[in-house]
């Protein structure tokens, strides 16, 4: 495995633990069966004592994320990369922002990671992209949390080949959002194969090494989920708005 883990800033350090360690699952970074680094190199790397880090690894492992084996080869094992929502959920920093404000703040960071994309991905990066489009396909029927992890995995593979940590972490952060404030429509009623068309277009542009075709596709892509967002905030505000006062 090779991920760099950062120190962690806020109060609830647990919580902080939990965080990056499910980034780094939910990204693609780290699958199922691979090892975590040992409790002394995330404490080392993360900042914080071993019992913050033994709490975060409680966590996960009541989740059904990792799993603690003893002996050769054991340690904290990555089990399962579908994570429940109540743990995307958690962090405080981004429940002071709506729907509409992740979408808007998606759209630049998406499409600069593609425009990198196209300038960055080797060959290696777009067969990753392709992989990651066919997986798609093949959960097209399966259960809702497969599929959209499947889903984001494209975007996190294009992340990569960006070649940009930072926007790839806010990218991953951002997407987690969405789907914890809107998992109903994703799971009930997204045209599953136009995501999938989707995909395939934003590929083609990103290996065109084009700006305007990477534009131009990049912005397709982003269109269909921001005008459901549009539409699921013009519901919530008629849905809070006081009746209208009878005629007299």
């Amino acid at each position: 495995m090779t991920w760099q883990f950062y120190p962690v800033a806020h109060g609830k350090a647990a919580q902080g633990v939990v965080e990056q360690i499910t980034f780094v699952i939910r990204s693609g970074a780290v699958q199922p069966g691979d090892r975590l680094p040992q409790i002394e190199e995330l404490s080392e790397m993360l900042q914080v004592s071993r019992p913050v880090i033994g709490e975060a690894l409680k966590i996960l492992g009541d989740a059904g994320i990792v799993e603690t084996r003893r002996g050769l080869g054991g340690g904290a094992v990555v089990v399962s990369d579908e994570i429940p929502v109540r743990l995307i959920n958690q962090s405080p920093f981004w429940q002071r922002f709506s729907l509409r404000a992740l979408a808007e703040a998606r759209r630049p960071i998406e499409t600069s990671i593609a425009l990198l994309a196209a300038r960055n991905a080797t060959e290696a990066d777009l067969a990753d992209m392709e992989t990651q489009i066919r997986l798609l396909e093949a959960h097209l029927g399966g259960r809702p949390a497969q599929r959209i992890h499947h889903d984001h995995l494209f975007h996190y593979a294009m992340g990569r080949a960006a070649r940009s940590p930072l926007l790839a972490h806010y990218q991953h952060e951002i997407m987690e959002q969405l789907y914890a404030r809107a998992q109903e429509y994703f799971d009930q009623y997204e045209d599953v194969l136009n995501v999938v068309a989707l995909h395939r277009d934003t590929l083609e542009a990103v290996a065109s090494r084009s700006e305007e075709q990477t534009l131009a596709a990049i912005d397709r892509h982003l269109r269909p989920l921001e005008a459901v967002i549009g539409n699921l905030e013009a519901a919530a505000r008629s849905a809070a708005a006081p009746p209208a006062a009878l005629p007299h």
